[in-house]
């Protein structure tokens, strides 16, 4: 089963960190959705879903999804366009509260990102 949730998009500190996990095995990747998609311009334009969905269906790639296989998708709106897009491909998905370890996972992806942008340590 794979299971997809992000971290950071409520944060003010730079892009949001898209993730994907392979439960069974704990394979995991991410990726970051620029800060630029957050300017007013894109912002309004909601290009960071369209980035999210470009992220999630990449992610899928790496972790060689079948369409078979079940996903399951953060119920946030950050994968609506992800949501529709799995819905079109006719994968095996749903939408769901995302739980650990894959919460814990990204959310330590994002902190280490947020350091790597200069944001000091606690």
């Amino acid at each position: 089963m794979i299971q997809i949730d992000d971290a950071g998009s409520g944060s003010l500190v730079g892009g949001t960190c898209i993730g994907a996990m392979r439960v069974e095995t704990g394979e995991f990747f991410c990726d970051i959705i620029p800060i630029e998609y957050y300017n007013e311009e894109n912002f309004k334009n909601k290009l960071y879903l369209k980035k999210a969905c470009e992220i999630g269906k990449k992610l899928l790639e790496k972790l060689k999804v079948s369409k078979t296989e079940k996903i399951q998708v953060c119920r946030g709106y950050m994968f609506d366009t992800f949501r529709k897009w799995l819905e079109q491909e006719e994968y095996n998905w749903e939408s769901t509260q995302i739980l650990n370890p894959l919460q814990d996972i990204i959310e330590n992806s994002f902190e280490n990102y947020a350091l790597s942008l200069g944001l000091p340590e606690k």
